[in-house]
């Protein structure tokens, strides 16, 4: 295992940053659920530009790094300066019901010796949602963006320059509450586009990638809601080479868990489960295993967060 190190030293940093949770901002109270960071602090935060019922927050952060084994090898490695360039523009919408929020921004980073490892990637996001009734919502998502394959990711294979692609997704969910039982619908289709690199063609990476899940929950106290969840995936290649054996693939996930909600001072969500995924070419055997997820966030203090996340399927 080859160690690698990075040294970052942020050169400028001047953001208009907005929780968005989930994604969205409410004319609502804002959530208390947040980790120190990300609280609000009136004496600080930028007031943003108004333009009738939406606050627009442009920002822009600039940070210098050194990298000691950029292209992540086990041996020969090279070391470099690297400057990165992160302009952003978020847009959100104040009304007393409902929401609606957009941005876009880019990633642009400069390496000081090893050029061709420049790259330059950009996103548009949309958010909506619809406050059907007060225990009943609607929400919905879309997002565009160019990006690529960083050196340190299984899937880069040691290109001359990175490979980059383009992801294109959308989202729709209904949540809903009747008394102690509550119910999650959400579907959601992305598309992969990946693009020829120095004149080798990448396209049997292309996918496209569908899910459905439900997820019903019964609240056993207000601050703790158990759910059983079951998700059903696509995985279609369709750019495959008709020579190679196909990796289209579909599969399921049931899970069990629990949601915890101690107001501002505990809150998030861990689950168990069991998944099974099916290839449509004998070539490829079935994948079947347990996994498990935890994604926690614990205020002990007013200055303190304490975060405890991550899964594995085994």
């Amino acid at each position: 295992m080859t160690a690698r190190t990075t040294l970052r030293v942020i050169a400028l940093s001047t953001s208009g940053l907005v929780l968005l949770c989930p994604g969205l901002v409410y004319g609502q109270e804002p959530s208390p659920n947040v980790p120190v960071t990300q609280r609000d602090r009136p004496e600080f935060d930028p007031l943003g530009i108004r333009a009738g019922s939406f606050l627009i927050f442009p920002s822009i952060g600039v940070s210098e790094s050194y990298d000691t084994n950029v292209f992540a090898t086990p041996d020969d490695e090279v070391d470099d300066f690297i400057t990165q360039v992160e302009p952003r523009v978020e847009v959100v919408s104040n009304f007393p019901r409902h929401a609606l929020a957009f941005s876009t921004g880019a990633d642009v980073a400069f390496y000081a010796s090893e050029t061709d490892e420049n790259y330059q990637d950009f996103f548009v996001n949309g958010d909506g949602q619809l406050d059907v009734t007060r225990d009943s919502a609607l929400t919905a998502d879309v997002s565009a963006g160019r990006f690529h394959i960083g050196r340190d990711d299984p899937e880069d294979v040691g290109t001359a320059e990175p490979i980059e692609y383009w992801s294109y997704g959308g989202g729709l969910a209904y949540t809903h509450a009747f008394n102690r039982v509550n119910f999650r619908l959400t579907t959601r289709a992305e598309r992969e586009d990946y693009s020829d690199t120095n004149g080798i063609s990448n396209e049997d990476r292309n996918v496209n990638e569908y899910d459905i899940l439900f997820r019903t929950g019964f609240l056993v106290s207000p601050r703790f809601n158990t759910f059983v969840e079951g998700r059903y995936n696509i995985e279609d290649r369709t750019d495959e080479d008709p020579g190679e054996p196909s990796r289209d693939s579909d599969g399921w996930e049931a899970r069990v868990g629990t949601e915890v909600d101690i107001t501002a001072l505990l809150f998030g969500e861990a689950f168990v489960g069991y998944r099974k995924q099916y290839f449509k070419d004998d070539a490829f055997d079935s994948e079947d295993g347990f996994s498990f997820g935890v994604d926690l966030t614990w205020n002990p203090t007013t200055l303190t967060t304490v975060g405890l996340s991550g899964g594995a399927d085994f």
